[in-house]
């Protein structure tokens, strides 16, 4: 009897490792999914780009007449991909990522945002945008970003 009762609890014991090592190994195949560039495609034309590096950071990149730039870090739960911007030490403008929630038309100087406090940016063409927890959702081949406000188009990268 007790030999049963031992050799249950080894077979419970390797069934939870098991379980964890399948939970690790699913947890990384996902993060390789991840990993590399992603653009946004605009007429044809990469309008943006992210770069999903190995190390857990991220760079994102768009360039049109404006510069817009960020950094930061991501991470993965079960399907979704989140970035978090990291503020430079420099001085630069800030644009949040994604569609504005806010009336387009309303431009005060209570919502021009910096990335240093009370900076004043040498230059009018190079935006810090800034990643606040941005929810993305991977499906194949395709970054499907999860706007914060309702009735907006998702952006979608691609590699």
């Amino acid at each position: 009897m007790r030999i049963t009762v031992t050799f249950l609890i080894f077979l419970i014991f390797i069934g939870c490792q098991n379980d964890k090592q399948s939970k690790n190994m699913r947890e990384n195949m996902r993060e390789k999914l991840v990993e590399g560039n992603w653009k946004n495609f605009v007429q044809n034309e990469i309008s943006s780009e992210i770069t999903i590096l190995k190390n857990g950071n991220y760079i994102y990149q768009s360039n049109a007449e404006l510069i817009f730039f960020s950094n930061g870090d991501w991470n993965i739960k079960n399907d979704t991909l989140y970035l978090n911007s990291i503020m430079p030490k420099e001085c630069f403008f800030v644009s949040n990522f994604g569609p504005s929630c806010r009336n387009p038309n309303m431009i005060i100087e209570e919502l021009i945002e910096t990335t240093v406090e009370n900076c004043k940016p040498l230059t009018w063409n190079k935006y810090f945008t800034k990643f606040s927890n941005e929810k993305f959702i991977l499906r194949n081949d395709t970054l499907t970003h999860i706007p914060k406000c309702k009735n907006v188009e998702n952006l979608k990268f691609h590699r």
